[in-house]
């Protein structure tokens, strides 16, 4: 975001503001998704990012990226909503990408979308932190950096805690997969 866009932004121009929800909305919305597993909860937690991303604009410094400071905050109001409503699903394994599955290990998954549709099931048993990072990494595509910075953890706690997420992930497939 250059400079203009930012001082902008920080006076509280909706047009700057609009544009800026319009380009994260969807990534926001998703990621809160693929953390909470309600579509609903989504809908409300990515409002309530945007609400209080407009409300403490002032305190954006710019030391990040405009979008690392909006998953940030997504990322704390899920944590604090998942924690306080205790919305985690536990739900039972059925099936997970084909990621996952070894070329020589065979799946009994039809297709890419049959395991796409049970994923979530897989990810909502990850410990919080490795499922954050996993979130982050698999489905947003972003840097261990990034994620490093949005969750406020060391760059090696990113790496380590997305390699135990797939290890994990792993067991449970070939656990579910016999």
């Amino acid at each position: 975001m250059d400079s203009e866009l930012l001082k902008k932004f920080k006076a509280g121009d909706h047009a700057t503001f609009n544009r800026i929800m319009e380009q994260y909305q969807k990534p926001i919305y998703y990621f809160i998704y693929r953390m909470t597993g309600n579509a609903k909860d989504a809908e409300d937690l990515t409002q309530d990012t945007f609400v209080k991303a407009y409300l403490e604009r002032e305190r954006f410094r710019g030391d990040s990226a405009i979008n690392t400071w909006i998953y940030r905050i997504a990322a704390n109001l899920t944590k604090n909503h998942l924690r306080w409503h205790s919305l985690r699903r536990y739900a039972p394994l059925d099936a997970v990408l084909q990621f996952f599955f070894p070329e020589s290990e065979e799946s009994h998954y039809e297709t890419m979308e049959a395991l796409e549709e049970h994923l979530l099931d897989y990810v909502q048993q990850l410990p919080s932190r490795q499922r954050s990072v996993f979130v982050l990494k698999y489905y947003n595509g972003l840097t261990h950096e990034e994620i490093s910075n949005i969750l406020k953890i060391s760059l090696g706690a990113s790496k380590t805690n997305f390699h135990y997420a797939v290890k994990t992930l792993k067991e449970i497939v070939r656990k579910h997969n016999g």
